[in-house]
């Protein structure tokens, strides 16, 4: 069974904020499930074959969050998170949704699906990171460009264990307009006049033979 946390290393996310419940452990309402749902159908996993649902459910907070909401109910509540355990191309997935990330991208306002991820392995991670396989996960938005590197959503940065499969650290420092999409497009087939000028051809060659030696396979 593969397990998929939803922010990152994996394909969807649960895109709306639900208010239609009046408890934290309240099952998930059929909108909700159907929702849920019709997320996954619309990702990648939704593009595999025989793609089936065995179980939609609340993925229920912490008690500690619980018990803090009851001492003073005028709070927010914990947000919603669904978990779900669904099967496709011949394999089992437990998919758990990551809140944090949800609320940062529906401030934004942006379609949850058409956001892409980079992971990046380089880079100093602190003394947590001493002995663990780390990765930075950056978030990227699509949205009528197959560029996704000249469109990144700033601001958002998550550090991933990847042993554990889980988010260690999720950062959302500052709300930044994400680059237009139009001009952004680098395929050949979409590229429109004027182009740059074509170069005139450009010969190389040493009189004298190159300056190495091959010695068999060394």
């Amino acid at each position: 069974m593969a397990s998929i946390f939803i922010a990152g290393l994996s394909f969807f996310f649960i895109a709306s904020t639900y208010t239609s419940y009046s408890h934290p452990l309240d099952s998930l309402t059929p909108s909700e499930i159907s929702e849920v749902a019709a997320i996954i159908k619309g990702s990648q996993l939704g593009s595999y074959q025989n793609l089936t649902f065995h179980y939609i459910g609340l993925h229920e907070p912490s008690k500690q969050a619980v018990l803090l909401w009851l001492s003073n109910s005028t709070k927010k509540p914990p947000s919603r998170q669904a978990f779900i355990v669904a099967q496709a191309n011949e394999q089992t997935y437990e998919i758990i949704s990551h809140t944090p990330f949800i609320e940062s991208i529906n401030q934004r306002r942006l379609d949850i699906k058409e956001v892409d991820f980079g992971v990046f392995t380089v880079g100093w991670f602190g003394e947590k990171g001493q002995g663990r396989r780390m990765v930075s996960i950056l978030s990227f938005y699509k949205d009528g460009s197959p560029n996704i590197w000249v469109r990144p959503i700033e601001g958002i940065t998550m550090l991933v264990d990847l042993d554990k499969m889980s988010i260690i650290e999720y950062s959302d420092r500052q709300v930044v307009p994400v680059p237009k999409a139009e001009g952004t497009d680098y395929r050949a087939s979409e590229l429109k006049p004027p182009f740059a000028a074509q170069t005139k051809p450009i010969t190389i060659i040493q009189p004298d033979g190159p300056s190495f030696k091959i010695d068999g396979q060394e």
